[in-house]
């Protein structure tokens, strides 16, 4: 006589197990609007800057289009490119450019690719408990800190006498306050695609930054 006794994976689902598992997988399957319009408007902002790069801006433009594909082909990439070109991608001696870089492009090009790819609907399911929590401190903090930053970069700027925007500003003139604070909210544009990698892929996550560090 056989006992065995089917495993919870072998038992055949209820309709309502059935409707639900379906809701699911139609949520994963579904277009993320939110990250699309961001993967949007962060790619009009790189491209509005490369247009201005003053050496070769239309080849910086199809540098700047090639490493958004890129990064949405392989969105975990930037990991390991970021850390490792940080030390390369300063050219102010060539281009006069110090209020913005070309590390600035870089991380806009890897936010565009990975919100892009982020907004692509996945197969499969994804429960709720793969999703990244967030914590309201945190964000709290964060957003605190972001504002402390944006008083700070006002009272630059009305030193300077007051806001002016240009290319080729230097240290005393007042784009250099938006050139000191905005490292920041670079950091904060990368921040979910960093908490999505870590969710989903927590060792490679630590290898790839491990790689680019290294390098």
């Amino acid at each position: 006589m056989d006992d065995h006794k089917p495993s919870a994976a072998e038992r055949p689902l209820s309709p309502k197990q059935s409707a639900s598992r379906s809701r699911t997988t139609r949520r994963a399957a579904h277009f993320r609007w939110p990250a699309a319009v961001l993967a949007l408007l962060v790619a009009a902002l790189g491209l509005c800057l490369v247009m201005h790069y003053p050496l070769a801006p239309w080849a910086a433009s199809l540098i700047f289009v090639a490493c958004c594909a890129s990064f949405f082909v392989w969105p975990d990439s930037w990991l390991v490119t970021i850390p490792l070109l940080l030390p390369l991608t300063g050219f102010a001696p060539w281009t006069g450019w110090i209020t913005f870089e070309e590390l600035d492009l870089l991380v806009l090009a890897a936010a565009a690719g990975g919100y892009a790819r982020l907004a692509w609907p996945t197969r499969g399911t994804q429960s709720a408990s793969r999703q990244p929590r967030r914590s309201l401190l945190v964000s709290f903090l964060l957003l605190l800190f972001a504002v402390s930053l944006l008083i700070s970069m006002l009272r630059g700027f009305t030193h300077a006498g007051g806001f002016s925007f240009g290319w080729y500003q230097g240290y005393h003139e007042p784009m250099n306050s938006l050139r000191a604070g905005k490292s920041y909210f670079m950091a904060l544009l990368l921040l979910p695609l960093w908490v999505q990698a870590g969710v989903a892929q927590p060792r490679q996550l630590q290898k790839a930054l491990l790689l680019g560090m290294t390098g």
